[in-house]
């Protein structure tokens, strides 16, 4: 599978197909994801984003994050468990979203998505939360050197728990 990695914006002629694969992934509406991306894009300090498209330009997979900073609602939950002054949560970088069309996945698409966002993100402190019964992208994330952070956190008072975890780059 010939897969081309391309910038995420709210510009870019892939942006609905990222948003397509997000809603398969998550069960978000067209509108609440639309804004979330958007946001992020046009708003946030190092934003970094990719579309994973095939030849045909079908997108398959996508990703984006920003810096971590006090303010953010993300990253005022985390310190909010782990302690703001921790040394994790300083001058670091969060990997908001990486997904891959459920089809296409298990064939590197995920991989390479992450490879490229890290590679291309200014920090050397990195964080990220994924479900705690996402198997999946738990194992995808401690292959790729990710540590836990915290076991499991209710992020929002009505979702079920995420484990945080984060990776040093200057430690590699």
């Amino acid at each position: 599978m010939n897969i081309q990695l391309l910038p995420l914006s709210p510009q870019s002629p892939y942006f609905d197909g990222a948003i397509s694969v997000y809603r398969q992934s998550t069960g978000a509406d067209v509108d609440s994801s639309h804004q979330f991306f958007t946001k992020y894009a046009e708003s946030k300090a190092d934003y970094v984003g990719l579309v994973a498209v095939l030849e045909d330009d079908t997108v398959v997979g996508m990703t984006f994050g920003t810096q971590s900073a006090p303010g953010d609602w993300w990253h005022d939950r985390v310190a909010e468990a782990v302690g703001a002054a921790h040394p994790a949560l300083q001058d670091a970088w969060v990997l908001i979203e990486l997904h891959v069309r459920q089809d296409c996945q298990n064939q590197g698409i995920g991989t390479h998505l992450h490879d490229e966002v890290i590679a291309r993100q200014p920090y050397q402190k990195l964080l990220l939360s994924t479900g705690k019964s996402n198997t999946g992208a738990k194992r995808l994330y401690e292959r790729l050197g990710w540590q836990y952070l915290h076991p499991g956190l209710a992020l929002r008072t009505s979702s079920s728990l995420s484990v945080i975890m984060n990776r040093n780059l200057d430690s590699e």
